[in-house]
């Protein structure tokens, strides 16, 4: 141990990192490829979604709007697909009429003084084999 001139142990000098040195640490800590993002699925685009029995669907048509995605939303033997995040889910039936309430004024412009959110709505109308029909509705913002 060294002593100071007056016989006290010196201070220890307080090490300052510079901003290079706190980013090579960061790198260091979260490694070569850092955080990757992980995709949120999107079905529209990609014209087809398998469900989690299996069974294939395939977009029918492009984008749909308005009085058809209420329809098809609000039809209890039509399944509705969810995709918000990374894990999309069906729709129960007793949230179908909140879901239409918060996603009418994006898809009809009725109430478009609310949509400043940066929030956006897409929906597609989906068949499989047997010609059943699904709804699959992507939220982004």
């Amino acid at each position: 141990m060294d002593l100071t001139d007056n016989g006290r142990v010196p201070k220890k000098q307080k090490h300052h990192q510079s901003f290079s040195d706190l980013v090579d640490e960061v790198k260091r800590a979260v490694g070569p490829r850092g955080r990757q993002a992980i995709p949120s699925p999107r079905p529209i685009s990609h014209g087809e979604w398998t469900d989690n029995d299996g069974v294939l669907w395939h977009r029918r048509g492009g984008v749909i709007a308005g009085n058809k995605i209420k329809r098809l939303l609000l039809n209890p033997a039509v399944p509705v697909l969810l995709c918000y995040g990374t894990e999309p889910r069906l729709v129960a039936a007793h949230e179908r009429r909140d879901l239409w309430d918060r996603m009418q004024p994006y898809v009809t412009g009725r109430g478009s003084e609310h949509t400043d959110d940066f929030t956006s709505f897409d929906a597609a109308e989906f068949r499989d084999d047997q010609r059943r029909s699904m709804l699959v509705i992507e939220e982004s913002c």
